[in-house]
């Protein structure tokens, strides 16, 4: 159980770390949050209407965020940020490789595919090979630009019809 000494010891140490805090009548409160909720409803927004993430990628984003403001913004957050839609697309474990690859500046290789009129996968013919130099987004999509030494070109792809990455040292 807490004592009173841990908890002025507790919001000492939250002082000391930046953290705007302030007494009142009844208890401490933080007077500065990181986001506001209006903020953090439109970044979870966002995250719903990005249809590259799945269902529990984008539930495990919004719980993320909501833990950053009070508990009582967040259940007004969770309420009104439920994704409703499901998507296979494994972008996150392509984000994740990518970055990596960027931060080391090495090569990767990929397959890489388009969707037919049945939405069905058609691979292209050939492994992709380029180093990573930066992932975007753009009207809702996340590119993967990197350079192609064979071609000494710079192109761009769409992350979520990337599939079967392998880091190149």
């Amino acid at each position: 159980s807490a004592t009173l000494k841990t908890i002025y010891q507790d919001i000492s140490d939250l002082i000391s770390s930046g953290f705007d805090i302030k007494r009142k009548r009844r208890g401490f409160y933080i007077e500065n949050v990181l986001f506001s909720i209006s903020q953090l409803y439109l970044i979870s927004e966002m995250i719903n209407d990005n249809g590259y993430l799945k269902i529990d990628e984008r539930n495990l984003l919004i719980e993320k965020l909501s833990n950053l403001t009070s508990k009582y913004d967040r259940e007004i957050l969770q309420k009104h940020s439920l994704s409703i839609e499901n998507n296979e697309t494994p972008i996150i474990n392509n984000i994740d490789i990518l970055l990596q690859a960027i931060a080391q500046k090495c090569l990767v290789s990929f397959r890489y595919y388009d969707l037919g009129i049945k939405k069905e996968k058609m691979y292209r013919h050939h492994l992709y090979q380029l180093y990573p130099l930066d992932i975007v987004v753009s009207n809702s999509q996340c590119y993967l630009i990197g350079y192609q030494k064979k071609y000494n070109s710079i192109n761009k792809y769409r992350v979520e019809k990337i599939e079967k990455i392998i880091l190149q040292p």
